[in-house]
């Protein structure tokens, strides 16, 4: 639950926070290779995270990546959750969107829109309980 990066990179063309790593000293596991940075290839999304290699030779294994406001297991970069359903509100749901609309707002001190990532826009977890 580390709540600051130890780096960040750019994977597909992306910014990524990166979380969670240690040093890597099984075989270089099979999965999808990424393009880090320039280099198409350099890290590869397998089972256990996003393996990356460094310029001495030695591998790091990051578990959680921190992409686009949303902090994901990195085995998961990329791929599509096929069994995601579309969130549904009742009409009693859609009536308290407006009244959690002006808590956020009064927690944030922001605008918020649809869009909005709470704990991206600055919110902890005190904020959740407030």
């Amino acid at each position: 639950m580390d709540s600051s990066p130890g780096a960040w990179t750019i994977l597909n063309g992306e910014e990524v926070k990166l979380f969670g790593s240690k040093l890597w000293t099984g075989k270089v596991p099979t999965g999808d290779p990424v393009t880090v940075g320039d280099e198409a290839g350099a890290g590869i999304i397998h089972d256990g995270g996003l393996l990356l290699s460094g310029n001495d030779g030695k591998r790091l294994n990051v578990e959680r990546l921190h992409v686009k406001g949303k902090m994901i297991p990195a085995h998961k970069y990329g791929k599509q959750d096929e069994n995601k359903k579309k969130l549904e509100l009742t009409e009693d749901e859609k009536a308290m969107i407006p009244v959690v609309r002006e808590v956020w707002s009064g927690i944030l001190k922001i605008d918020i829109e649809d869009d909005t990532d709470f704990f991206a826009s600055g919110a902890g977890s005190m904020d959740v309980v407030r």
